[in-house]
């Protein structure tokens, strides 16, 4: 996000590099503050290999500010690049029109559209804009992918990363975070459509060679779609509604995808990990919604020194997408 006049617009991410000078560690400090604790990962680059997760942990607690600090010492991570991944209840995703105005005035003409999606004054708003990819929009209108979240909540994380001995370089959102774990997927080439089950709701996001095509969030619960998965799984015939539902929706974002990204359906689906037991999902939604699934393991992804268990990659998720961030712009 823009916190300071000399911030830079890195790639096409919305909450853009507020600080421009480097940690004293390679490589990338991927972080997610859960309302149920801290994900802290470590991503090293080297040209023409796999990335390699060198740190993935996650600490549980609700005091951020003590745990992140834990986990940054206990890594020796001090002084490296720290890219925050904002939890969905962090922040607020949507689409708007242009407005007709110079590029210098938009941030402002912006504050007075968002005024009615939150729920404390627009002066304290931080506002980025990034692209919607060609063909995307709701309308032929010209739009823009808009992030907004509370000026003080972002000068809070920008603290709490730092007392931690991180150097905070940028905030993202889950919809490009994992937009850069979808570019080290086959699928990506023709399409892929992920499905994120958490506890309190589902997110479905289409990305096309490292495009965001489609994002859309629903009140399914993930440990209902467990609990019916398991009864299934135990020769109960009737499947429940939250797994209809799953499926319908599934279905509708395929439709989605095709009509409003203007693209071929997905050529397959990938269910990132969950913290419960999804036992037959991927099958279910291959012969219900006709779309190749499959569960994303990371380990199949990324160099580690050991194997990261499918709870870990769970808790990890959107800090690993945090920690593939690319930032060729950002000055060392």
């Amino acid at each position: 996000m823009r916190q300071r006049p000399d911030s830079t617009q890195t790639r096409d991410h919305p909450l853009v590099s507020f600080f421009k000078r480097p940690g004293k560690r390679s490589g990338l400090t991927g972080v997610t503050l859960y309302p149920s604790g801290v994900a802290v990962t470590h991503v090293e680059r080297v040209p023409g290999q796999p990335p390699t997760l060198t740190v993935c942990d996650f600490e549980a607690g609700n005091v951020h500010s003590v745990l992140l600090w834990r986990l940054v010492k206990k890594h020796k991570l001090e002084k490296s690049r720290g890219v925050l991944c904002l939890h969905p209840s962090q922040y607020i995703h949507t689409l708007v029109d242009r407005p007709e105005v110079e590029d210098y005035e938009l941030e402002d003409a912006l504050r007075w559209r968002i005024a009615d999606l939150i729920d404390y004054p627009v002066t304290e708003a931080v506002i980025d804009t990034y692209e919607v990819a060609e063909g995307t929009a709701d309308s032929e209108s010209n739009q823009l992918g808009v992030t907004i979240m509370r000026r003080s909540v972002a000068d809070g994380f920008c603290q709490t990363l730092t007392e931690a001995g991180l150097v905070p370089v940028a905030f993202d959102i889950v919809e490009l975070c994992q937009r850069n774990i979808s570019e080290l997927l086959p699928e990506s080439e023709r399409g892929v459509l992920f499905v994120q089950l958490r506890h309190t709701s589902t997110q479905m996001l289409g990305y096309q060679k490292g495009q965001l095509l489609i994002s859309r969030n629903m009140a399914i619960l993930g440990d209902e779609v467990s609990d019916e998965l398991q009864s299934l799984a135990e020769g109960n015939r009737d499947s429940g509604t939250m797994l209809e539902n799953l499926t319908v929706e599934v279905q509708r974002t395929i439709n989605f995808y095709s009509s409003r990204a203007r693209r071929p359906p997905p050529s397959g689906l990938v269910q990132l990990p969950f913290a419960g037991d999804l036992p037959g999902l991927t099958t279910h939604l291959t012969q219900m919604a006709d779309i190749p699934a499959r569960p994303l393991d990371i380990n199949a992804l990324l160099e580690s020194r050991e194997p990261i268990d499918s709870a870990l990659q769970a808790a990890a998720i959107d800090a690993i997408g945090a920690a593939l961030r690319i930032e060729e712009e950002v000055a060392v």
